[in-house]
């Protein structure tokens, strides 16, 4: 048989070789490829999780920053919400003017419940800025709407003090030493507490009030407790926080709206009793 007509055994050979190298070639090159794309995945993982940690960092610092600025606003409002040191001036001042309030008040701002005079709350000791406040709403008629026969007594009181004379009386009673409430009601504390929640955001876990200029909450932990009673009394009849300018009376209001009947009032005051102890 002629070479033309049949191929030499080397070219198939040759044809195997070609065929086994161009596989080989492939082979390494998908090879190349996957260990390419594996190093890019893991490259392209460490560089997500890299970013992602800088991302935290930078998240925790932020945040870090902002509540360092938030406490320092809050320590900024309470110093500027501190009343100025009251002179000995003052103070002694403060007690001559005094004088007409010791009938219902007592001598040294314990309270009476005189039956002959007003019942009236104890107030050696109370915060000046809220005394000077009230003492303010009474003479402008603020506080004091008619059935409010307390603070309608009261008025005629304090219709000629000054500003300055007003700030006296109140730091002579902060000056004094705070006296033991007269407490006259019963009520059931564990119930009252439930019903205080409402009033811990602005006079406190332990009725110390608050003194910051966007709530201004008096202390009620050594108020007596038909005091607290009358007062929210009031608030829920509109006898007190109706008024336009009573800013501070018209947060209450609502807040004792929220208790149903006068025996819960009670139960609150038992829980309020119990805090100063």
């Amino acid at each position: 048989m002629s070479s033309d007509q049949k191929p030499e055994s080397w070219g198939y050979g040759l044809t195997w070789m070609i065929t086994i190298a161009l596989i080989a070639m492939v082979s390494i090159g998908v090879v190349k490829l996957r260990a390419t794309a594996i190093h890019s995945s893991e490259h392209l993982k460490a560089e997500k999780e890299k970013a992602t940690t800088l991302k935290k960092e930078m998240l925790a610092a932020q945040t870090k920053e902002t509540e360092a600025k938030i406490a320092a606003e809050k320590k900024a409002a309470a110093e500027a919400a501190k009343p100025p040191a009251a002179s000995p001036e003052d103070i002694a001042m403060g007690k001559t003017l005094y004088a007409t309030c010791a009938a219902c008040h007592g001598p040294e701002g314990t309270g009476s419940l005189n039956p002959m005079a007003i019942k009236a709350p104890n107030i050696a000791g109370a915060p000046a800025w809220y005394t000077a406040l009230q003492i303010a709403n009474m003479k402008h008629g603020i506080r004091g709407a008619a059935g409010d026969m307390e603070a309608m007594m009261m008025r005629p009181m304090v219709m000629n003090l000054t500003d300055k004379q007003i700030k006296q009386v109140s730091v002579y009673l902060e000056s004094l030493k705070p006296a033991d409430p007269k407490h006259t009601l019963k009520g059931d504390a564990a119930k009252g507490k439930a019903l205080y929640i409402t009033c811990v955001a602005c006079h406190g876990d332990k009725g110390q009030g608050n003194n910051l200029p966007a709530i201004l909450a008096p202390p009620v932990n050594n108020l007596p407790d038909w005091y607290i009673v009358s007062q929210l009394k009031k608030f829920k009849g509109k006898l007190r926080g109706a008024h336009p300018k009573d800013l501070n009376g018209m947060k209450m209001a609502p807040m004792a709206m929220l208790l149903p009947n006068e025996q819960a009032m009670i139960d609150v005051a038992e829980y309020i009793k119990s805090l100063s102890k």
